[in-house]
């Protein structure tokens, strides 16, 4: 049964919408989604305690001893639980800035669920990258968070 050219166009281009529309909800909620499984991380058994030593340690201990991120690594001997504790913390909030850059974050949920958290760490990692940038030869990956406003769009406003 022959189909006029017109009803074609029409029936593609429903088509063609329909197939956007879904693949729309479907990438919010596959980002709805990607946002909760980080926040569950986040806030997760290992990740809590990590965060606490951390914390902490930033805010006690290495106030008065500002060592590069490098000297940190060398001294992993010496208290490798504090090196590994920041590693997971900072990798934590990289991998979401990541996540974040490649679209696959709901900014608004985020923004809600770890917008003061970030603050606060990005407060409290701030002399580690400071001490780390002017003291090291040594560049690491996670000094994304702090360059390019790579994480700006999570601060509270």
């Amino acid at each position: 049964m022959p189909v006029s050219l017109d009803n074609f166009i029409t029936y593609s281009l429903v088509a063609l919408v329909s197939v956007i529309i879904t693949r729309l909800v479907s990438r919010r909620s596959e980002n709805m989604k990607n946002t909760l499984d980080m926040f569950r991380h986040y806030n997760s058994i290992d990740l809590l305690g990590a965060r606490n030593r951390a914390w902490k340690f930033l805010n006690g201990d290495y106030k008065d001893n500002q060592i590069s991120f490098e000297q940190l690594m060398s001294t992993h001997g010496e208290s490798p639980d504090i090196y590994d504790d920041l590693a997971k913390v900072i990798y934590f909030w990289m991998s979401l800035c990541l996540l974040k850059m490649e679209g696959g974050v709901s900014k608004k949920m985020a923004i809600k669920l770890f917008a003061r958290q970030y603050s606060d760490w990005e407060d409290a990692f701030r002399p580690l990258y400071e001490s780390t940038k002017t003291e090291s030869e040594y560049v690491p990956d996670w000094f994304i968070l702090f360059e390019n406003m790579n994480m700006a769009w999570l601060k509270i406003r």
